[in-house]
């Protein structure tokens, strides 16, 4: 039958994982951390919170009530304060499930987009490289928008 090869110790098999990975994780870092610089130089200078405030001239074109507005412009700074915000608002009775579902169903797509930028496009472009990175993080993310405003159209339309 089949011998067991001995363990190696942990230092040498530790080096010998970062010899066939270190290509890879080389590039990775020489462009995951200039990108993730520039993303938080914006996210710091407020360019992704000044695209929250353009909600207020896109709310009439939305299925939710005013106060759904408030749990958008909290997704743009993370899910968890917009489910903080729509719970409180629903226990105000200032908005149903139904809008606080549809509100959060249109925040995901509209935050989407800093998401993208912020946490997708560093990793996929620092795995595969600047130009299939961004592909496969615009593909997806495009994928994503499309679902999750199939889901709104059908819950505006049918959940009344």
């Amino acid at each position: 039958p089949s011998e067991k090869k001995p363990r190696p110790p942990l230092k040498g098999a530790f080096i010998g994982s970062l010899r066939p990975s270190w290509k890879i994780i080389r590039r990775m870092v020489i462009i995951t951390v200039p990108t993730m610089l520039v993303i938080s130089i914006l996210i710091e200078t407020g360019v992704f919170n000044g695209l929250a405030s353009y909600l207020n001239d896109v709310s009439v074109y939305l299925p939710i009530p005013a106060s759904g507005l408030s749990i958008i412009a909290a997704m743009f700074g993370h899910s968890i304060a917009a489910y903080t915000v729509a719970s409180n608002l629903l226990a105000a009775g200032e908005i149903t499930a139904r809008g606080i579902i549809l509100s959060l169903l249109i925040g995901s797509v509209l935050s989407s987009t800093i998401y993208m930028f912020r946490d997708v496009m560093p990793y996929y472009v620092g795995v595969f490289g600047p130009k299939a990175g961004v592909q496969i993080t615009l593909l997806s993310s495009a994928i994503r928008a499309v679902i999750a405003i199939i889901f709104v159209v059908i819950l505006a339309i049918f959940w009344q």
